[in-house]
């Protein structure tokens, strides 16, 4: 149904983005530039409008960023959690005058024991994606109504053109039945009716000899 397509595609999406911002917080959590983490939050939340709500929390689950937009709601929401895990870097993988940039308060960051430093919360609802699924539902039907409406009046206009070649067609074979071979249509079709036409005036040359 298209309900259930929604709901597939919201948490295909919602996977992704919470992934995406797990791998993205990780730093500002660790040095705990709390201003960047926000940043982040707003940016994410202003470039997909199926997003009501991002949390940021820390790993012992307080609140450290808090986003909402104005977003109709429904039960169909969808709340998606994933873990900001710290990463280890190999130090031989940096350039001895490359230092790490720390433009927040330096603070003593808490790990759990499987290093996870954070956690995402992100809430979607699907009442955007319904929505541009039915307007694309509507424009869909438009064109198929506008193809029919092209197809009826092609089809009206082929019949006119070719009532009037076969009545011609018609009142010769009549004659011809009657015994008066005089006949001679004037043919300017072609194609299958022009072929038509021919046949007649040659069957009634033949029958008049």
């Amino acid at each position: 149904s298209r309900l259930s397509e929604v709901q597939a595609d919201l948490v295909e999406r919602g996977m992704v983005i919470a992934s995406s911002m797990a791998e993205s917080s990780e730093y500002g959590l660790i040095s705990g530039n709390y201003d960047d983490l926000e940043r982040i939050a707003n940016g994410v939340a202003q470039a997909d409008r199926t997003i009501s709500k991002i949390i940021i929390l820390s790993v012992d689950r307080n609140e450290i960023v808090h986003v909402t937009q104005k977003v109709q709601t429904s039960a169909n929401d969808r709340l998606f959690e994933v873990p900001v895990k710290k990463r280890l870097i190999r130090v031989d993988d940096l350039r001895t005058d490359e230092l790490p940039l720390v433009t927040g308060e330096s603070v003593s960051i808490q790990t759990s024991g499987e290093g996870i430093v954070g956690y995402i919360q992100i809430r979607m609802a699907p009442t955007v994606l319904i929505a541009k699924q039915t307007q694309r539902l509507y424009v869909q039907s438009a064109i198929s109504l506008l193809g029919l409406l092209i197809s009826a009046v092609f089809a009206l206009y082929l019949a006119k053109e070719l009532h009037k070649p076969m009545a011609i067609a018609i009142d010769a074979l009549r004659k011809i039945r009657s015994g008066n071979f005089d006949v001679h249509l004037d043919v300017r079709e072609g194609g299958e009716i022009g072929e038509l036409l021919h046949s007649i005036n040659g069957l009634a040359i033949a029958l008049d000899e």
